[in-house]
């Protein structure tokens, strides 16, 4: 992945370039806990107190012990320290350990070459597993044979140590499609923007990779014209 920074507060622009590296990896940015989360927190110094606890609206978890405890915007790691130093006011072992256990409604938009730009949310209320790229690609009904394959954007906001910015990272799915290169599919975050740029010299490989799984199986096609019976008429992707 090729990775760029760029910083989103123009105020704090100084101070941000201190704080981020210039060259920087998605594995970095961990998931952020947000309002609808489920957490599953094992305290073994006080396992009667262990359990699942929501992530209410404000962005508040209200914990055994501890009370009301604001984790949004944290990462898991970060949240499993926090409460590490919180619980250790008042247990002897405040040794814990906290994952998540339901994943709020996902959210992401997707823009340019594919068949449905817009807005999606993914709702997936039994698995924690992370949406990908592909996953989106599919969701907003495929890619069109337009699509430049190799280079695909994704922009992710994100804060670190206060400081609101943003990630750009171009994806090469060309490697995904015909070396398996998983590197390339990319685990989605809330609010990532997924952008498909247009190729101006579409290639026989990318051509033939475009009708791969990132296409619909399925398209609309309009006939008109001097035809017996123009009409708009479903068929099976790759039809001549």
């Amino acid at each position: 992945l090729e990775i760029k920074t760029e910083d989103l507060d123009k105020t704090k622009k100084n101070l941000s370039e201190k704080i981020l590296p210039e060259k920087v990896s998605y594995n970095d940015f961990k998931y952020m806990i947000g309002p609808g989360d489920v957490l599953n927190l094992n305290l073994y110094g006080a396992p009667e107190f262990s359990g699942k606890y929501n992530v209410l609206n404000d962005g508040y978890v209200n914990l055994p012990i501890i009370g009301n405890i604001k984790l949004v915007d944290m990462s898991i790691e970060e949240a499993n320290i926090y409460l590490e130093k919180k619980y250790s006011k008042d247990l002897l072992l405040p040794s814990l350990h906290l994952n998540l256990f339901e994943l709020r409604p996902f959210n992401f938009s997707i823009i340019g070459e594919v068949a449905k730009p817009g807005s999606y949310i993914i709702h997936d209320s039994e698995s924690t597993i992370y949406p990908t790229l592909v996953d989106g690609i599919q969701k907003a009904g495929g890619i069109i044979p337009s699509a430049d394959l190799e280079n695909v954007s994704i922009i992710r906001n994100f804060r670190s140590k206060g400081i609101s910015s943003k990630i750009i990272a171009n994806v090469n799915l060309i490697a995904l499609l015909e070396e398996g290169d998983q590197s390339q599919n990319i685990s989605l975050n809330h609010g990532d923007i997924i952008k498909i740029n247009k190729s101006d010299n579409l290639t026989e490989k990318q051509y033939k990779l475009a009708k791969a799984n990132l296409s619909p199986s399925r398209i609309l096609v309009s006939v008109v014209g001097e035809v017996l019976r123009p009409v708009d008429i479903d068929i099976r992707s790759g039809s001549t």
